[in-house]
């Protein structure tokens, strides 16, 4: 009997099939040595290597059909040696590949794409895109799963505390990232978000009155005073202060701070009673340190704040003159901080009808911007300031003369509706209706009211 033929194409099949398999075995094989060569080189800080190593690692390890989650951890330290090489562009290029990557196979809601929208989140906000970068931050927050397993208990980096939970770590890492992006950016909204988040994390597993509290309280306490609600502010500052005493003591000057933001709160809010008796408490723990304290400068503007929000402008001049001879001596070379409480100085003397001492305040804060150029924001409050002393002191011919050249020049260089104009129109009215021009006056208040009505 003649022997049938084995098929060749079946044969082919074979022996590529074995081939391939024996080459993925072999690719699988070599991925972790690859893997081991790109970290000792990272190690010695031969980044060139490194590069070229983990590249060739992430290439074989994807043939090799490697887990996608190990293969994401080598492009996060692919990219962090090309940031170190000044390649930013080639970094975020590698963590997008690797997100799309784990996307396409594993879908947009896998944790394994945490790490690297975190990475990217950074990168991206090291190149001034914070919006895009709390954007990932947000959405890496949102797959960080709820439950967690005996083996994802580890113990924080301070002994004493209980153990945390690998994903509570995971997420205060990315609020902490994802709140100090916020602060940075201005986004007074996302700041209260992502630190009412970690606190509410940091009291569950520390406890309520833990020292790691005084952070995020502190810092929702100041995204509520920038979104204008410095009453909702204070119970927060007020168990910043009570943990912080408890630690270091009532009376301690790193207690200081607190103690500022809380007079703020309060001054802000209308509760000048409650400002007045911490004020007294923040000067005291100053004074205690040292009777010419810089901070005690703070504490006499703040004085001041609060006299003139009593309408006590007289002894508001007479504590801004304090804080002025303390500054003299504690910011000699600080001038723009010499100038600002000069002018403040002025406002309040003017104010209370202390027209000689208000002018040469302003001269002094003339003197303190003179390295201010003519377009600064001081330079515009210092005329400002002095088109109203030439209307307190009955010459308002010269104020206008001021105002107009202001307006024209504010027109030249931001456009005619900003809205920097409102105030030298507003003033410009008042010198109008001095000298009886009341359509002149009219219409200066009316375009003021339209551009703040834009």
């Amino acid at each position: 009997m003649t022997p049938r033929p084995f098929p060749i194409a079946l044969v082919l099949a074979l022996l590529l099939g074995l081939g391939a398999g024996a080459h993925a075995a072999q690719q699988q094989d070599t991925f972790p040595q690859l893997v081991q060569s790109a970290d000792a080189a990272l190690d010695r800080f031969d980044l060139e290597t490194a590069e070229a190593r983990y590249t060739e690692a992430v290439a074989t390890g994807v043939a090799a059909g490697i887990d996608l989650r190990q293969i994401a951890e080598i492009e996060r330290r692919l990219a962090r040696v090309q940031g170190l090489r000044g390649a930013a562009d080639a970094a975020i290029g590698t963590l997008r590949r690797s997100i799309e990557r784990i996307e396409t196979a594993r879908g947009l809601k896998d944790p394994a794409l945490v790490g690297c929208l975190e990475d990217l989140a950074l990168r991206l906000r090291d190149r001034h895109e914070p919006k895009t970068a709390l954007d990932l931050l947000r959405r890496a927050l949102n797959l960080v799963p709820d439950e967690e397993s005996t083996a994802d208990a580890v113990r924080s980096v301070t002994p004493e505390t209980e153990p945390m939970a690998a994903t509570d770590l995971v997420r205060l890492r990315l609020l902490d990232a994802f709140v100090k992006i916020a602060e940075g950016s201005g986004d007074a909204a996302s700041t209260l978000d992502g630190a009412q988040r970690r606190l509410a994390i940091l009291a569950r597993v520390r406890g309520a009155d833990s020292p790691d509290l005084t952070l995020p309280l502190k810092q929702i306490a100041h995204a509520l005073r920038s979104l204008g609600r410095p009453k909702e502010a204070i119970p927060y500052i007020r168990l910043w202060i009570e943990i912080h005493q408890k630690v270091r003591g009532a009376d301690h000057p790193s207690i200081a701070e607190a103690l500022e933001d809380l007079v703020t709160c309060q001054a802000e809010s209308g509760a000048l009673d409650d400002a007045d008796a911490t004020l007294a408490r923040w000067t005291r723990i100053l004074r205690g340190v040292a009777d010419n304290h810089p901070n005690l400068v703070d504490c006499d503007e703040w004085g001041a704040r609060i006299l003139t929000l009593r309408g006590k402008h007289a002894e508001a001049a007479d504590r801004l003159e304090s804080a002025l001879t303390l500054a003299k001596r504690a910011f000699w070379d600080r001038p723009q901080r010499l100038g600002a409480i000069a002018l403040a100085l002025a406002r309040e003397s003017r104010t209370a009808g202390r027209l000689e001492r208000a002018r040469a305040s302003l001269e002094d804060a003339r003197k303190y911007f003179a390295t201010l150029g003519d377009d600064s924001a001081e330079a515009l409050h210092l005329r400002l300031e002095e088109a109203r002393l030439d209307l307190a002191s009955g010459e308002p011919t010269r104020a206008l003369a001021m105002l107009e050249a202001t307006v024209v020049q504010l027109e030249t260089r931001l456009g005619k509706s900003h809205r920097a104009l409102i105030e030298p129109l507003e003033i410009a009215a008042q010198a109008y209706l001095q000298l009886g021009r009341g359509e002149d006056a009219e219409r200066a208040t009316q375009r003021a009211r339209s551009i703040a009505g834009d």
